[in-house]
């Protein structure tokens, strides 16, 4: 799958403008049959409900009671709030308030604290397990009390709406379903650039709302009922209101990509990456010959030398773009997301080189694997999907050579390709829906070191197939009954690992944080897996759901640890802590769970249409730890 237009104008349109936040979600699909409950003020109704992505309905609320929607939740897959600041900081609260009374201003922030905490609490009581989104509070864009006076202390109404938001993302977390969420209006009114879209300079400063002023808004309708002595331009030729609906669907737009993110069923999990005209500029073989024993008299050495930098004539291949997309794959890395390099270069000289031109900030042990070699880059990129056990659909592969792109393209047509407009691509590894995650657990910083070491004793794993190869592992498991709290790790990581997880998933299914905890409450118990060997901590792997009747419900193993044949072992521990005879497996086969479909038809019984796994021995190369 092509991620990029050929037209520069189109491809273009996709990346700047309203899409600069969210880059690339006008090219991809939106989901269908969605419909999102919005509840806040006139804001709500005139900004994201008039541009909004999919159906709305909106609640009017400016505090106190909200009428019960317990009844109509259910009809919803979102919920999108509006906090209204003047319901927070009502109208005139700092006007009496002296400048040298700075504890005043500290018991107004408590004041406004309270009512914050109760407008969302009484937003949320009803949400469920629905994704909240809430809008953040729009700053001033100047000090009203002057530009010389202190700036990051109450007295200044630019943070002391800035503490408010703090304030409001912590409210949010302490929901503790991982599903509530901030939605950065105040940074999207900023990008976009809040001389379109603060009324601070025509309107009181705690209305904060980027109204729409033509001639159908209350303020121009005002001028035409109470005429002045001095007639006055319409208002809105006073300030640069036009982009106010571009201010909406910017917003819509966030909202989509934060719901994508959550939802999303492909993300990429492995990015690789080419080297030439990608992560440096030229074709290193070439540049750093050139510049071999000398150094460019264009650079000022002096200057790189206060980096560190030997050679700042090869460190200038690496300025600008290249550094840029190696800095976005970091990024990436930090997220869980798997790096690798395929090139076709000479080995050694390029690793060389490498150290070269980075100086030592770009370490080949970041990338998961790394083939520089001559042979052809799909055949390259097929031993990396064997390697990491994924898909192409969770790969993006980035290289600037139109040739390797459509190769790739046609080896593996659901791989996602892209390169030709470099210039976006540290944007899409930042901020695409495909890149973005909406939470990062322990292990996803570990995923890296866990996969080069499996990798690097693949052939013992191989060896396995002809002997006795995996007793000579050390692999010991241990399996743990999971508590029904959001705020565990385990719970958090199980969460990610069941909506991820495609190749050993029982049945595809998904359950959102609310959902999991929704079905434990209910009677349902959450096992973990987490595994070793002597090679390897390989952390939380596994999750499996049974509920009250002894049916597996929800089951799903790390494809990184699939060789370690732990599977059985597993479900055995799971069966004798739960005390049962055997488990029904809840199975459904999906386009992705062939590994699973293969696993479940050789190790388990199948009776009236249903597998079985009987209670029996764990295999006897694991050990299972207490």
């Amino acid at each position: 799958m092509f991620l990029e237009d050929e037209s520069f104008a189109a491809q273009s349109a996709q990346m700047k403008g309203e899409f600069l936040r969210t880059p690339l979600l006008g090219k991809l699909p939106r989901p269908e049959g969605k419909k999102a409950l919005l509840i806040g003020s006139c804001l709500a109704n005139y900004i994201i409900r008039k541009d909004m992505w999919c159906p709305s309905d909106l609640l009017l609320f400016n505090g106190g009671a909200l009428q019960d929607i317990a009844g109509i939740i259910d009809s919803y897959d979102l919920v999108v709030i509006q906090v209204p600041l003047r319901a927070i900081l009502r109208d005139g609260e700092l006007w009496h308030t002296p400048y040298g009374q700075p504890e005043a201003y500290a018991e107004a922030f408590e004041q406004a604290k309270q009512r914050l905490a109760a407008y969302l609490a009484e937003c949320l009581r009803s949400c469920k397990d629905k994704p909240v989104f809430a809008t953040n509070f729009l700053v001033p864009v100047l000090n009203p009390m002057g530009k010389l006076l202190p700036k990051y202390e109450l007295r200044n109404l630019q943070f002391f709406i800035q503490q408010l938001n703090v304030e409001m993302e912590r409210l949010l977390l302490a929901r503790g379903a991982h599903n509530s969420f901030i939605l950065d209006a105040d940074a999207i009114a900023a990008t976009l650039g809040k001389r379109f879209t603060s009324d601070e300079f025509f309107n009181a400063l705690n209305h904060a709302a980027p109204g729409e002023v033509d001639e159908t808004s209350d303020i121009e309708l005002g001028e035409q009922e109470f005429p002045r002595i001095d007639p006055l331009p319409a208002q809105r030729l006073h300030w640069e209101r036009q982009d106010a609906r571009q201010f909406g669907r910017m917003l819509s737009h966030e909202i989509l990509a934060m719901y994508e993110t959550l939802t999303q069923p492909t993300p990429i999990k492995l990015i690789v990456v080419d080297l030439d005209n990608t992560l440096w500029r030229g074709v290193l073989s070439e540049e750093a010959h050139a510049h071999e024993g000398r150094i460019s008299a264009r650079v000022n050495q002096a200057f790189y030398n206060n980096f560190g930098v030997e050679d700042g004539s090869l460190y200038r291949l690496a300025e600008g773009f290249p550094y840029a997309i190696t800095e976005a794959l970091h990024y990436c890395k930090n997220r869980g997301i798997l790096l690798a390099i395929i090139s076709k270069n000479t080995h050694d000289d390029t690793v060389r080189n490498i150290e070269r031109i980075y100086a030592g900030k770009l370490r080949l042990d970041s990338f998961v694997s790394v083939k520089i070699n001559w042979e052809a880059k799909a055949d390259n990129m097929r031993q990396i999907l064997q390697e990491v056990n994924l898909l192409p659909d969770n790969v993006l592969f980035i290289d600037d050579n139109p040739v390797e792109r459509e190769l790739m393209h046609q080896a593996f047509p659901t791989l996602k390709v892209m390169g030709k407009w470099i210039m976006y691509t540290k944007s899409v590894l930042h901020h695409s829906v495909l890149t973005e995650v909406p939470f990062i657990t322990s292990e996803s910083g570990q995923r890296t070191e866990m996969l080069r070491n499996t990798i690097a004793h693949r052939e013992v794993y191989e060896a396995s197939k002809a002997g006795n190869a995996l007793d000579q592992l050390e692999i010991a498991i241990q399996v743990r009954e999971v508590p029904a709290d959001p705020a565990q790790p385990a719970f958090i990581r199980a969460v990610e690992l069941l909506n991820k997880t495609n190749q050993f998933n029982l049945n595809g299914l998904r359950s959102s944080a609310p959902e999991l905890l929704q079905l434990m409450q209910g009677g349902c118990r959450l096992f973990s897996l987490q595994a070793r060997d002597k090679f390897t901590e390989h952390g939380l792997v596994g999750f499996a759901l049974v509920n009250p009747n002894g049916i597996l419900v929800q089951w799903a193993i790390s494809c990184r640890v699939l060789g370690l044949q732990i599977e059985r072992s597993f479900l055995q521990d799971v069966m004798r802590q739960t005390g049962r005879p055997r488990l029904v497996l809840h199975y459904l086969a999906t386009d992705k769970n062939f590994p699973l479909t293969t696993w479940i038809k050789s190790q388990c019984l199948q009776e009236g249409g249903l597998y079985l796994m009987p209670q029996g021995d764990p295999a006897p190369h694991v050990r299972l730890l207490p």
